[in-house]
């Protein structure tokens, strides 16, 4: 999943949510022994099922279409059963595989689901692939959700009382042990004052929060948090903004800025000193990442034996994989070797493979030898799918070379 950024550009991007344009990447197999036939097939890679995303942050969808050919007419890309993409006549090589991808720009607070399906021009389709996902929403500013109780007026520089019903429900406030449970309010842990720090004194105004707020390193929510307080936490007063509408406080063994309707206030804040606070900082836009320009090939070359595959029987799926690049990977790179079945794209078998180690230029490694055994669906049309660097961890100078695909009628042998 992606590192979560904060300051003011966050606030722009979530008024400006927007879904960006599809583009494909075509993958083509090393190896099919048999002619396309039967549906397509559709293996998401990316994301990961229940994989966690903040608000704002782009989701890069990343899916597989084996048994392909020329004829695959359009891929659609739906989110809850909402199209976000449709890329027409992706495979203009007539690969028998290749890769799609579609980026969104994560929106809604909630579980989320992506469903992929490839379309023939005859209008036959693979079984829809899915996968599920998260979005969080990020930290709000301090105030989000803005309680009812608002910051009590002042007479003569005395607090008023809160109201009687403030009285009967809220008991009275104390620090909050060091495990306090984190806030609604904070995306990530924080610690909370403990009670080593010395208790206020009635000569001191003080505040209680009336809900999980952040505390900032200057009086506006542009400032960056450097905490947090849960609900119902005690804190000295030091100052308060020229307009009043955030205070200084007293956090840890220095001072942070929380917003003053978050507070109920007790004590003459008359007496507070005004503070402007530090200078806003100032907004940096964020570079776009570069794309390292690795001079990095890997290329698979895979044998099966036996071929084809007997019900309950194994085969072995030796595997080579060069580096045909001028550079070293920066990586291991993984394997994953799977038998489908090619009518509905269902996955039979998934065999335990290990990683290809850092490879130098020309190097190669294997043959790792990765036995796997089908026992099902016996007579009907499987494939054996080999795939480096699945998820594309390592920048390559050429992606279409990573899939071995091998097709075969599973013989029956002595399964019953």
């Amino acid at each position: 999943m992606a590192q979560y950024h904060r300051g003011p550009w966050m606030m722009i991007l979530l008024a400006s949510l927007y879904l960006l344009s599809a583009c494909t990447l075509s993958t083509t197999s090393t190896t099919s022994d048999a002619p396309i036939s039967g549906l397509p097939v559709v293996e998401i890679i990316s994301p990961q099922a229940n994989a966690t995303y903040l608000e704002g942050v782009d989701v890069n969808i990343l899916a597989r279409i084996t048994n392909a050919g020329a004829d695959i007419s359009r891929v659609e890309v739906l989110l809850d059963g909402a199209p976000i993409g449709t890329l027409n006549s992706p495979n203009t090589q007539g690969a028998p595989v290749f890769n799609i991808q579609q980026t969104w720009v994560a929106s809604g607070m909630g579980s989320h689901t992506i469903a992929i399906t490839a379309y023939r021009s005859d209008g036959s389709s693979s079984a829809p692939a899915t996968v599920t996902l998260n979005i969080v929403t990020p930290e709000p500013p301090d105030g989000g959700v803005i309680p009812t109780v608002s910051a009590p007026a002042t007479t003569g520089g005395q607090a008023a009382p809160p109201p009687a019903n403030a009285a009967s429900t809220n008991p009275a406030p104390t620090i909050p042990p060091p495990n306090a449970a984190p806030t609604q309010e904070t995306a990530e842990q924080q610690p909370t004052p403990t009670e080593t720090e010395a208790s206020p004194t009635s000569a001191v105004p003080t505040g209680v929060t009336q809900a999980g707020v952040n505390v900032r390193s200057g009086p506006s929510t542009i400032f960056a948090p450097i905490g947090s307080l849960a609900a119902n936490s005690e804190v000295q007063l030091a100052a308060r903004s020229p307009a009043g509408d955030w205070y200084k406080i007293r956090y840890y063994n220095d001072f942070g800025w929380v917003y003053a309707p978050l507070l109920q206030v007790s004590g003459n804040v008359e007496s507070l000193p005004v503070d402007a606070g530090p200078p806003p900082p100032t907004a940096t836009p964020i570079p776009p990442t570069p794309v390292p320009q690795a001079n990095v090939n890997l290329t698979v070359a895979v044998t099966v034996s036996p071929h084809p595959l007997v019900c309950n029987q194994t085969s072995n799926i030796n595997i080579t994989v060069t580096n045909n690049g001028s550079e070293a990977t920066t990586a291991e790179a993984p394997i994953v070797v799977q038998a489908v079945l090619v009518s509905n794209g269902q996955v039979l078998q998934t065999a335990p493979a290990p990683n290809v180690p850092v490879l130098g230029p020309g190097q190669s490694a294997g043959p790792f030898v990765v036995p796997i055994t089908v026992s099902a669906n016996y007579e009907e049309l499987q494939r054996i799918v080999v795939t480096v660097d699945a998820g594309n961890t390592i920048t390559e100078t050429d992606e279409n070379d990573n899939v071995y695909t091998t097709d075969y009628v599973l013989a029956k042998g002595a399964c019953p």
